[in-house]
C-alpha cells in the first residue's frame, strides 16, 4: 500500500487537480447547516471538516431510478440493448462507515456469480477518496460496535488528518495515480498515524451491550419476540430508515412502453422492505402485511441475513436510520432489548 502525505496548505491544490480530471462529488455545507454530497467545481466548495453526511453515497452507486435496457422491434426483429453508465466520477470525503457500505455493495453485486452489469460499469468508472474519522460523528453513531470505524475497503485512497498534514494511503492503482505527485510519508508521519490508531478505541465507545459477532445468533433466537410488536406500534412504515441506509439496495423493475407500443425501456427504482407493498405479489397476497413483520425483516437483514451471505453485517453503524426515524425508533435500543433472545 503506497503511503504519501498531503500538507494542509497543499490540500486545495490537490482537490482542484482531482476536480479537473472528472465529475466530482464531495461534502458541501448547506444553508441549513447539514452536509450533503454534491457536485463541486472548485476546491473551496469542499468541506472536509463535516461531522456527518445526512445521506450516503448510495445514489451515486445505485441511482434512485435508472434505465437498464431498451427493448422493442426493428424491421420486424426483436432487440434488447443494455444501458450502462460510463461517466468518470470521483467521490471525495467518505467516512469509514460509508466506505464499508461500498464494500458491502461491491460484495453483494458480485455475489453468487450474478454480477450486476449496471453497478459494475459505474464502479469501474468511479474513484473514491475516503476520509478517516478521529471520533464518532455524533451520539447516533455506533460504528465501533459494527467494527466499521476503520475502513476495510471500498476506497482507492484514504486520507487521515494527522495534524499538520493528511496521511494518504493508496489501496489501488487508481489511488496511486491520484497521489503520484505527493511526497512520501516519513517515519514521523507514520508515528503520528500510529498514535491516532492507539487512541481510537477510547474515542469510539460501544453502544450495543454485547459483541455484535453474536448478533445473527441472537436474532435467530428472537424471531418470535414480543419486542417486534411493541416497537412497531410506533412505526409509520414511512420508509425513511431504508431511504437513508447506505447498505439498503433493494429495487423494483418496471417496463415502460412507448406510445407506439413497439418499443420501450426497462427501469429500476429504489424499493424498501418497510413499505407496505414491498412483499406483495400477484393476487394481493402480502408476505409481510403487518408492521412488526416488516420491522423485524429489516433488522434481521441488517444484522443477520447479509452477514450470512457476504461475511459482514449489513449495518455499518452510521446511525442514519435513528436520525431519520420520524417516531424515534432506534436500531441500537432494539438490538439491546433482544440481548436475552439467544
Amino acid at each position: 500500500m503506497q503511503e504519501k502525505v498531503v500538507q494542509k496548505e497543499a490540500m486545495p491544490g490537490f482537490l482542484q487537480r482531482l476536480i479537473g480530471t472528472a465529475g466530482t462529488i464531495a461534502p458541501v455545507r448547506q444553508p441549513s447547516g447539514h452536509y450533503l454530497l454534491k457536485p463541486v467545481a472548485r476546491a473551496d466548495e469542499v468541506a472536509l471538516d463535516f461531522p456527518f453526511l445526512y445521506y450516503s453515497a448510495k445514489e451515486y452507486l445505485l441511482p434512485p431510478g435508472e434505465p437498464v435496457l431498451q427493448f422493442g422491434r426493428r424491421e420486424g426483429k426483436p432487440f434488447v440493448t443494455p444501458e450502462t453508465d460510463t461517466e468518470e466520477l470521483i467521490l471525495i470525503g467518505l467516512h469509514p462507515c460509508d466506505l464499508n457500505a461500498i464494500w458491502t455493495y461491491d460484495a453483494f453485486f458480485t455475489a453468487d456469480q450474478k454480477d450486476d452489469d449496471n453497478f459494475l460499469a459505474r464502479r469501474r468508472h468511479m474513484t473514491i477518496v475516503g476520509l478517516d474519522c478521529a471520533k464518532p460523528c455524533d451520539e447516533y453513531s455506533f460504528c465501533a460496535d459494527m467494527k466499521t470505524d476503520v475502513a476495510q475497503g471500498g476506497y482507492d485512497a484514504l486520507l487521515t488528518d494527522i495534524g499538520e498534514a493528511y496521511f494518504a494511503r493508496a489501496a489501488t492503482k487508481r489511488g496511486e495515480k491520484l497521489l503520484a505527485d505527493m511526497p512520501a510519508a516519513t517515519a514521523k508521519h507514520r508515528a503520528a498515524l500510529a498514535d491516532l490508531a492507539k487512541a481510537r478505541p477510547q474515542k469510539f465507545p460501544k453502544r450495543i451491550e454485547f459483541d455484535t459477532a453474536e448478533l445473527p445468533r441472537r436474532l435467530e433466537g428472537s424471531y418470535d419476540s414480543l419486542v417486534w410488536t411493541a416497537v412497531a406500534r410506533r412505526c409509520y412504515s414511512c420508509g425513511s430508515c431504508v431511504l437513508v441506509c447506505p447498505t439498503c439496495f433493494c429495487f423494483d423493475l418496471k417496463d415502460r412502453l412507448s406510445l407506439n407500443l413497439a418499443d420501450g425501456q426497462r427501469e429500476r427504482w429504489w424499493d424498501g422492505c418497510m413499505l407496505h407493498a414491498f412483499a406483495e405479489v400477484s393476487g394481493g397476497e402480502n408476505f409481510r402485511r403487518e408492521r412488526h413483520e416488516r420491522l423485524r425483516h429489516r433488522m434481521f437483514r441488517k444484522g443477520k441475513y447479509i452477514a450470512e451471505q457476504i461475511g459482514r453485517p449489513g449495518c455499518v453503524g452510521c446511525g442514519r436510520c435513528d436520525r431519520a426515524c420520524t417516531s424515534k425508533i432506534s436500531i441500537v435500543a432494539t438490538y439491546n432489548q433482544l440481548k436475552g433472545g439467544a
